[in-house]
C-alpha cells in the first residue's frame, strides 16, 4: 500500500465515522421527541470552551442523580434570534421541563421556554427542599 492509499483509508474511515454518530445523535434525538415522558431538570452550570459551550442539567432516573451535558441545548447560526436570547437567559439553579427516554438516560431534551416553578412538580421529580433554595 502506497502512502496516498493509507491517507486516503484515513480520510474515508474518518468521514464514516462521522456520519454514523450524526445517525447516532440523529436517532436518539427522534427517540427522545417520541417519548411523552417529561422530567424535571435543573440547570446547575455553564462550561464555556473556545468553540463550544456546555450547558450541564441535572436531574433523577430511577431514584439516581444524573448529570448531562447532552441537552439538546446548542448555540448555533441555524437558532433564531429568540433561540439564543432564551440560551442566554438560562438562569443557573433554576429548573425545566424536559423530554425524556429511559432508552437513553444520559441525554435529554430540555425545554428551555417552559420554567418549573412549582415546589410539588421539582420534589416529584426526585429533587430535596435543599435543592430548591
Amino acid at each position: 500500500m502506497s502512502k496516498r492509499n493509507i491517507y486516503l483509508y484515513f480520510i474515508s474511515s474518518l468521514l464514516v465515522l462521522i456520519i454514523l454518530i450524526q445517525i447516532r445523535s440523529y436517532i436518539i434525538a427522534k427517540k427522545i421527541e417520541e417519548s411523552s415522558e417529561q422530567i424535571v431538570v435543573k440547570f446547575t452550570s455553564k462550561e464555556r470552551k473556545p468553540k463550544i459551550t456546555n450547558f450541564y442539567f441535572t436531574y433523577y432516573v430511577d431514584g439516581k442523580k444524573v448529570v448531562s451535558a447532552n441537552s439538546g441545548i446548542n448555540f448555533s447560526i441555524l437558532n433564531s434570534k429568540q433561540q439564543n436570547e432564551l440560551i442566554n437567559n438560562l438562569k443557573l439553579n433554576s429548573f425545566y421541563k424536559a423530554d425524556f427516554s429511559k432508552e437513553y438516560p444520559n441525554s435529554i431534551k430540555v425545554n428551555i421556554r417552559e420554567k418549573v416553578t412549582d415546589t410539588v412538580a421539582i420534589l416529584k421529580g426526585g429533587f430535596r427542599l435543599e435543592d430548591i433554595r
